[in-house]
Formats: structure tokens, sequence, C-alpha cells
């Protein structure tokens, strides 16, 4: 187990509402699954009221005392970063070893809690970086995925101009291009099933739902088609 404390210093006052409201009832930008949970019996570890959601594939909570918690797993998490805000400073305490970018996420956790405004964007492990670009063998799992216009040129085509030149929400993007679908499914108003990045039965037919037969065949292709529609290609 490694312990890292880290200070931070930020303008403002922790007596601000932080940036999800002072009823924590606004949800996190760019967060997926935001929901407000209480307790009837308030511990040290779950203070009455918090807002619990994931931004890029982990698991935040953000409670009612200035404090929040960074995890990789709401459950049996390998590791947390607890952030706690007091007067114009956040002190960060790091149990195990967080993933790599975590800390970004957890700068972001601070300043919201300082009232300051933040991003989807900033809510990412890493800040983004266009273009990077995919092999023809793109795997269902386990690669960053990269824009519009890359993945164009990875499937083989030039992008489309509808596409190239209409940004998508950086929250649609998640941490493998299977998790991207599902995300961009949800906003097409499909149901894609659970945010996980797996594309079982239900993400397949919701796929098959909004760009008929066969288009669950080929992730990257299927991302093009539904970055398309958002676009109005």
């Amino acid at each position: 187990m490694v312990l890292l404390i880290l200070a931070m210093a930020w303008p403002g006052c922790v007596a601000a509402a932080p940036c999800v409201g002072a009823a924590l009832d606004r949800p996190l930008p760019g967060a997926m699954d935001a929901r407000q949970v209480s307790v009837d019996v308030p511990t040290a570890r779950f203070p009455g009221l918090w807002q619990q959601g994931r931004v890029d594939g982990l698991t935040y909570r953000i409670f009612g005392d200035g404090t929040a918690v960074l995890s990789d797993d709401p459950g049996a998490p390998r590791w947390q970063v607890r952030i706690e805000c007091a007067a114009a400073t956040c002190r960060t305490t790091a149990t195990g070893v967080p993933d790599a970018g975590a800390d970004r996420i957890a700068d972001a956790l601070g300043r919201c809690l300082m009232g300051q405004d933040v991003t989807a964007a900033d809510l990412r492990r890493a800040a983004p970086a266009f273009p990077t670009g995919l092999s023809n063998d793109v795997p269902d799992r386990g690669r960053s995925l990269p824009p519009a216009a890359a993945l164009a040129t990875a499937a083989g085509q030039a992008p489309r101009r509808a596409v190239a030149q209409c940004m998508p929400d950086p929250a649609l993007f998640g941490d493998t291009p299977a998790q991207t679908v599902q995300r961009m499914l949800l906003a097409a108003g499909q149901d894609p099933g659970p945010d996980d990045g797996v594309l079982g039965a239900r993400s397949r037919a919701a796929l098959r739902a909004a760009l008929g037969p066969g288009s669950d065949a080929d992730v990257p292709h299927a991302i093009l088609a539904l970055l398309a529609m958002r676009c109005g290609g």
C-alpha cells in the first residue's frame, strides 16, 4: 500500500458551492450514471448525502462536507484518492497506486469542490490529443479511441466533411471503441445496456436498430456512421 499526500492550492474559498450545486443535484460535467445517494445514518465514510458517478472509467463521489473520493471501483477498489478542501487549499491523499492520469481528474474534482467550473475534458485521465490514428485490426477492448478523422483513416476511407466539421461531445468518447459505441447509441436514443465497454447482445441489437443489419460487425465504421448521424450526414 502506498500513501501519497499532496497539497494543492486553489484560488477561491471552500465555502462556495461546489460545481455540482449545493444540493449535489447537478451532474458533474461529462459524468456517466451521475446520481444522488443518501443514507439515513451518516458515518465518517459516507456523510449523509453525496453524488456518485463515473468519469473516464473511474468512480467518483462528491460529498456535501467539501470532500470527494476517486477510485477504480466503487465496491472493492485497488486504490482511491481522497480530496479534502478547506479555506483556499485542497489536500489529496492517495491510498494504493492510482492509475495513470487519476491525479488529473483528482485535481479537477478539487477545483469543483472549490466552486470553480470544470469541463468534461478536465475530467479525463489525459488531455485530448488529436489525432492519434488506429490500425486496421483495432481490437474491441483495451485501446484508446481517436477522433473521427483518425478513425476514418484507420477504416481506409477519407473523413467525411460533415464528420470532420462536427466535433462530438468529449463525454461520448469512452476508454475503448466499444464503450464509445455504447455512449453514442445512448445519445441517439437507443438502449445499448450498461456503459461497460462490452458489446453484448443488447448493445449489438441497439447498433442494428440504429444502423441496420451487419453494423455490429465493424466497430470503427459503426462509430463513423453514428458520428455522421449526429452531424446530420
